[in-house]
Formats: structure tokens, sequence, C-alpha cells
């Protein structure tokens, strides 16, 4: 079993997740549990909801008297609390999956502030339609409550903590949890936060909430530890893309001089793989092979989610026969329909590329590089350059990569590194994982995605982020108030609508996902939706590194 697998984790990892008794061997320390906290532990969202659809005691404690509630906040799992606090919520409504779970929990080990509003948190539990019997403030047998284990995860440990955990804590305070009970020592949650340098957010929430006077931030002093790696030599920071470079440039170099003009894709379609080549504009020195998007989620029934590509390749055999291949047809649902036109000489052939460029993009070919876009018209899918399309034609030799006997001999000293990169470098789990963020990679190559566009496409999610949430905003105001239709805040509310609605649209452009073939394409119009996308762009990002 592989080591990330359920209920197959070693002891080398033992010291960092909570005790069970799958794997603990010092039997003295086997903590019992039950079947609803087990799924808890290892974040299977899944059978966490089945067992509360058995009518699984949600008040159950283990041993050391720690509720399920407990442990899903020493997860800083928000989704399992949340079907803890209501069993009838539905999972789905959050997208969420044991894996984008388990990767977004990494995240949130980073100190990095993400700050949420309480409204949020509110409207998140306005929707509980069927609550549990769940006791809020139950005590374990150190008599600490659900809010001090959200301060302070670990007991033994001052030094982890979750930087973005203020959308929870701001939860579990609107279901009712009280922030002021003291543990055995006397200490209340507000005392952990003023100890723990790491908790400034949570403290300034809580001493609000409680209303107390200010205490000393304490700085707690981080723990040396001395680390004994026999590959210590070998930590020195390596500019791997820069190897990849050159190894690619010596190459290329290596070959004949003609291999640059085979370095851009023929589209297959074509059928002029094996016959023609991509012709290199000699003016901007850019090859003729565009690739445009246009996105309009209120368009029709399924919305507008289209692609185009244009190329100019000419046949080897042939000297004055250029040809004009164009394919058009939706993101995510097939190869669409394509055409091939033939041109005497090369002018002809430009000036009709050029032709069609300026009607789809309202920008000249001329210099593409400084395409702006415009409304209702396609926009450029931003590749890579050309260096980069050079490493998709270096040969890879797999039978000598499976062959033991020819590799060269690993400078690596353990074995346990040797299996740490075999499990990162699986092309099996490469394939899942680009199946999983649906990515169109036929039409967008994660190999060729520019590092710009994807974080492009952050700065569109963050900017959604901030719409939505003003946007929620007002619409409560709205709701309270019973403003009229003609008020100042229901035209700022219209136009945040339409901002959100745009801000999609180029999102869309800029990524684009399969799966929309046949299917209207969702809006990202809640908080949930923009977290899901983000870590889509951190999975596509993982993927073009791997």
């Amino acid at each position: 079993k592989s080591p990330l697998s359920f209920g197959s984790i070693n002891s080398s990892a033992a010291q960092s997740i909570p005790e069970t008794p799958f794997y603990l061997e010092d039997i003295s320390k086997i903590i019992r549990t039950t079947p609803l906290i087990n799924a808890i532990i290892y974040n299977k969202i899944d059978i966490v909801q089945f067992l509360l659809e058995l009518d699984a005691d949600v008040n159950q404690s283990d041993e050391e008297k720690q509720t399920p509630l407990m442990h899903a906040v020493r997860q800083n799992s928000i989704d399992i609390a949340k079907l803890l606090l209501n069993k009838a919520k539905c999972v789905g409504d959050r997208a969420v999956s044991n894996s984008t779970h388990d990767e977004n929990k990494d995240e949130q080990m980073k100190n990095v502030d993400v700050t949420h509003t309480e409204q949020e948190a509110m409207s998140e539990s306005s929707t509980f339609e069927e609550a549990t019997n769940i006791d809020l403030d139950a005590t374990d047998a150190l008599g600490r409550t659900c809010i001090h284990h959200l301060v302070r995860p670990l007991i033994e440990s001052y030094d982890i903590f979750y930087a973005n955990n203020i959308e929870l804590f701001e939860l579990l305070h609107t279901a009712g949890a009280s922030l002021s009970i003291p543990d055995k020592m006397g200490f209340t949650p507000l005392k952990y936060a003023a100890k723990h340098n790491g908790c400034q957010h949570l403290y300034d929430r809580l001493r609000e909430l409680v209303n107390e006077c200010p205490m000393e931030i304490e700085e707690i002093p981080q723990k040396r530890f001395i680390v004994n790696d026999p590959n210590e030599s070998l930590l020195d920071l390596h500019d791997y893309y820069s190897d990849a470079q050159k190894y690619i440039d010596e190459y290329v170099a290596a070959q004949s001089m003609n291999i640059s003009s085979k370095v851009y894709k023929v589209d297959p379609l074509s059928k002029m793989s094996e016959t023609a080549d991509i012709v290199i504009d000699s003016q901007n020195n850019e090859p003729f092979d565009i690739r445009l998007t246009i996105t309009d989620v209120d368009d029709g029934l399924i919305g507008l989610y289209n692609f185009y590509r244009m190329q100019i390749t000419k046949q080897r055999t042939k000297i004055d026969l250029y040809l004009l291949f164009t394919r058009w047809g939706r993101i995510g649902g097939g190869d669409g329909q394509h055409q091939l036109t033939p041109y005497s000489s090369i002018d002809e052939c430009r000036a009709e590329f050029c032709k069609i460029f300026l009607e789809k993009t309202g920008n000249i070919w001329d210099d593409p590089n400084r395409f702006e876009r415009q409304p209702k018209k396609y926009m450029v899918v931003q590749l890579k350059n050309s260096q980069t399309y050079k490493s998709t034609d270096v040969p890879i030799d797999f039978r000598r990569l499976n062959d033991k006997t020819q590799h060269i001999p690993s400078k690596l000293e353990s074995d346990a590194y040797k299996n740490f990169f075999k499990m990162f470098l699986n092309s099996g789990a490469i394939r899942t994982n680009l199946e999983k963020v649906n990515l169109d990679i036929e039409w967008m190559p994660v190999s060729q995605l520019k590092s710009e566009s994807v974080q492009r496409a952050r700065n569109i999610l963050a900017k959604l982020k901030t719409d939505i949430e003003h946007k929620d905003q007002l619409k409560l105001l709205i709701q309270q108030r019973n403003i009229d239709d003609m008020s100042d805040e229901q035209v700022e509310f219209k136009i945040l609508l339409e901002s959100i609605c745009q801000l999609t649209n180029e999102y869309y452009g800029v990524i684009p996902l399969q799966g929309y073939g046949s299917e209207k394409l969702s809006m990202i119009d809640t908080v949930e939706s923009v977290r899901a996308h983000a870590q889509k762009l951190d999975d596509i990002l993982e993927l073009e590194l791997s």
C-alpha cells in the first residue's frame, strides 16, 4: 500500500498525526476511540456523513474524553464541523472531496493569515436544516473545550497552530460555543491565545467578543533541534529549470539545423503532421500558430465557451503551397470542426490569417505580444515561448529508464529519499491529478502554460472573492431593510453582479477547463467556488513542476 493511503501510516508519520489504534506499536499508548472519530482523524468526510446518517452519537468521546467536534477542530476541518453541527447539510455544497481537503490542510498550516467575515460564517450556519444535539461546551479530560483545541491543536506544543482558522472560529461562536470556559488549569481560550505568538488573529477576535482587557502576547521561543541528514551535501538550492534547459539546448545543438522548423506542432486533424511544418512569420518572428478562446456564462442555455485555432503550414515537398488550417468548437466538447484552405503564396495566406485574427480578437497580428482584450471578442491563450516547445521534441528512452542496470548510481544515501522521489514522480498519480483538475490538456498543455497566466487567474479569483463578499453583504442589507429597486444599494448590487459575470468569463478564458462540452458553465459567485478553483490552480502548478 502507498503510505498515503487510508489505514497505512508508517511510524515516521506517527509524530504528526493524532494517536489512533491503527499504527501505534506501543500498546500502552493506544487510545480507544469510535469509528466516527477515526473517520474524522483520517479526513474521510464521506464516511463521517455515512456514520451520521446511521445516527452515530456526535457526543461520544474517546478515552481522553475528546469529542468528535474537538477532533474536527484539531484537523481544522470546517466541513466536518458543519456535518457534526448539521448532519443533513450536504457536503457537496462546498464541492469538497477527501483529496482536496487533505491538500487544503497543507496550505492551512502555512503562516498566512486569511481573514473571513463573521457574516459569512453566519450565512453558512443559517443554512442548517437538521441541527444535531451536539454539546458545544463539552470538556475533555483536561477540561478543554473545542475553542481551547482551536487555539492550541496540540497541547504538547505551542509551535503548532493554524493561521487561517478564523472562519471555523466564527462558525463555532455563531453556533453557540462558549468562549470563556476555563480548563482545569484555570486558563481560558483567550489566555492560551495570549501565550501563543502565532494566534494574534484569534486573540484579537476573542478579546473583542469576551470584552476583556488587553493581555501581553508572550513570545514562545522555538525549540532548537539537530538533524543528522546523510544527504546534507545535496540540499543546496538547485535551479532544475536551468539544468533541464541546458540539457535541452545541448541536445538541440547536436541535431541538424532544420530541427528549429519542427518545434511547433502541426494540428493532427489537418492530416499534415508528417508532411508539413508550421511557418514562422518573418515580420515578427512569431509562428503562425494561435489559440483563441471566448467565454460568456450568460450566453444561451449553457453559456458560450468556445475555442478557435489557426495555423499556416507549408508542404515540405511543394515549394509554393501554403495551407491555412482553422479549427473551432466548444472547449471540452471534442475536436470540433476544421477547415484547410490552400494558397499559392505566403502573402495571400498571411493576409487571410491576419484578417481572421483581427475579426476574432479586435487586435492586429503584427505584434501579438501587445494583445489587448476586447469586449465580446476572443482572447489569446498565452503559452510558453519557443524554447519550451523544444523540450517536447527531446526523446525519452523509456526502455533505458526502466532498465536499472543502465541507471547512473544514485547520490542519495538513504532509501527513504529514494522512495520519496519515486512516489512523487509516479506517472499514474500525475495522470489521475490531471483528470482531477479538469484542465483541457489538449487545448492547454500543462507544460506549456505560462506561470504569468496562472498568476493572472489567481488575481482574477482574488477580485472575485472581494466582489462576492461585498455582494453578499449588500444582499443581506437589502433583505433586512427592504430597500427599493432604485436605491444606491440596488444599483451597486447590480454592478457587482455584472463584475462577477465578467471576471468569471475572464477566468475561464485564461484557464480552459474540460467537462463543459454540453453542460452549462457554472458562475463563480460563491466564496466556496473561488476556493475550489484556487485549489485547482495549485494542482496545475504542481503538475507543471512534476
